[in-house]
């Protein structure tokens, strides 16, 4: 669990305000939350580099910028949460049409996270604006969640135990807002903690808020359009409220809710859907290396051969809190691409490698965490690339990253060939055999080939009857090798002789014994080997 319950350490040392205004500003932020909320800086400030607001975001190339989200358009397209919806509905259901005159039809929900100074976290800077004044109570809940996956039904995402519920709610009239604050417990929110009385943060309070009492005209709007009275609020959170360093916190989500009356029970209305956040007291980094199948050796500049096997380790790093161990999972991903990188987008989303559909866990009270992929055999020579996605963990409060560096790839090139040469000889033999009468030639032809230059001296080591059978004279010749169950290969240096007979059936005609005929001397070198 990330946030047990709001909680505020010490006092940390933090620069005061940059200017000297008459503002709700939090002591130690450079942001301007006006009494008379409006969107631009205000003198005598204007030249003051260090004071923002909301209408200078946008332009003055802050890094993070303001994250805006803007609700349906009012009237039957626009959205709102179904009848007897209430704060502790966990996955709220939601209707199409009108909201009420009476109640608070939102417009657009605004979030700015402000650095802090000093060993100062720093600030959530939120704000609203909605179509008109309904009269009566302003009632805004600003929910912060963990996790950034989307409930099964209706626009909220799904809750973790610590989420933050955080309550602005101004009188008719009133020009301050009480600001109160939840957890969630798993199954409802807290009881409130008011955030906007005491000395908990510094020695003042954890939060402020305020609202327009006079017109914000077209030009002061930041896009906004003129904005009437309390059609337009913002609220500061000082972060030492939920990050005191001890542990990871970690919010990815956030959205902005109207509800119809004082009490917390009462039901919820307009809303606008959930928008991503980064707002993190922590932070991870993964970096990863292509690894040959040892699981430790790098993949060198000149790459792999096709068919070697391949890994890709990640190290993760958390920071940003003592004594937080790395946890989680990271996904392994491998693309074949002639150029770019890995990125997860269209056409590059590639492989996953390993066969965990969470990925490979990371071993535990360890920081940093190294995890290494299943092996990928490369099978096609090309460029390839990892990517590795560390999953986080929304209940360490530990943020989700990816890496997919150019050092994430490398090439596999095509195996060297090699060829070996081996002759040999399949010898054979013809024989002609011939009668000056008795009519047609009519027999067998014996030849027997001997390991030798005397047939009887040697070892047969092939024979094969051939038949004779038309008029004289007749040749007949050896088949070694064209039957594969007769074939003799020579394939060593030697002597070799055969030997010949005949056998007549034609009694006309007389049988040959046999005699040792051609003689052969083979010389056979098979040291050829090339690469």
């Amino acid at each position: 669990m990330a946030v047990a319950a709001l909680a505020v350490p010490a006092a940390v040392l933090m620069a005061p305000n940059a200017f000297a205004v008459s503002q709700a500003t939090l002591t130690g932020s450079n942001f301007q939350i006006d009494d008379d909320a409006n969107l631009k800086v205000d003198t005598p400030t204007a030249d003051d580099p260090q004071s923002i607001d909301w209408g200078g975001l946008t332009h003055t190339g802050l890094n993070p910028p303001e994250i805006r989200a803007t609700d349906k358009t009012t009237g039957q397209t626009d959205d709102s949460y179904k009848g007897g919806v209430k704060e502790d509905t966990e996955c709220p259901g939601e209707v199409t049409g009108s909201i009420p005159n009476n109640k608070s039809d939102l417009l657009t929900f605004h979030f700015y996270e402000e650095a802090g100074v000093g060993g100062h976290p720093g600030f959530a800077n939120i704000a609203w604006s909605r179509v008109s004044d309904p009269s009566g109570t302003t009632l805004m809940d600003f929910e912060f969640n963990q996790s950034k996956t989307k409930c099964g039904t209706g626009p909220n995402v799904v809750r973790t135990n610590g989420d933050l519920l955080i309550e602005y709610a101004i009188d008719q009239g009133g020009a301050r807002a009480d600001i109160l604050g939840r957890t969630w417990n798993g199954s409802a929110w807290s009881s409130a903690t008011a955030l906007d009385e005491g000395t908990a943060c510094g020695g003042g309070p954890c939060a402020v808020g305020t609202i327009n009492s006079t017109v914000i005209p077209d030009g002061e709007a930041d896009g906004l359009g003129e904005k009437q009275p309390r059609t337009f609020g913002e609220a500061q959170i000082d972060l030492r409220l939920i990050f005191d360093g001890t542990k990871c916190v970690s919010f990815g989500s956030a959205m902005l809710k109207s509800r119809s009356s004082d009490a917390f029970t009462s039901q919820l209305k307009d809303f606008i859907t959930p928008i991503p956040i980064d707002l993190t007291n922590c932070d991870a980094t993964v970096v990863t290396t292509p690894v040959t199948s040892d699981g430790t050796t790098p993949i060198g500049a000149g790459g792999v051969l096709v068919g070697s096997s391949v890994r890709d380790s990640a190290v993760v790093t958390v920071t940003g809190a003592t004594g937080q161990s790395a946890t989680g999972a990271v996904k392994f991903f491998i693309c074949k691409i002639a150029t770019g990188l890995c990125d997860g987008t269209e056409g590059r989303v590639g492989t996953q490698v390993g066969t965990p559909a969470t990925g490979e866990p990371l071993p535990g009270n360890t920081n940093p965490a190294t995890v290494v992929s299943d092996l990928y055999s490369v099978t096609e020579v090309g460029r390839y690339c990892f990517r590795a996605e560390y999953s986080g963990d929304v209940e360490a409060g530990i943020p989700a990253r990816t890496d997919f560096a150019e050092r994430e790839c490398f090439t596999a090139t095509s195996v060297p060939s090699t060829i070996s040469t081996a002759q040999n000889w399949l010898p054979n033999d013809a024989a002609t055999v011939s009668a000056t009468a008795g009519g047609a030639m009519a027999g067998t032809v014996t030849f027997t080939l001997y390991n030798s230059t005397n047939c009887a001296a040697g070892t047969s080591v092939y024979t094969e009857n051939r038949p004779v059978a038309a008029a004289s004279p007749v040749t007949v010749n050896t088949t070694n090798g064209t039957v594969p169950a007769t074939t003799y290969v020579a394939t060593a240096t030697g002597e070799y002789s055969w030997g010949v007979s005949y056998t007549s059936t034609n009694p006309a005609q007389d049988s040959i014994a046999a005699s040792c005929k051609e003689v052969s001397s083979l010389t056979v070198d098979n040291d050829n080997t090339v690469s």
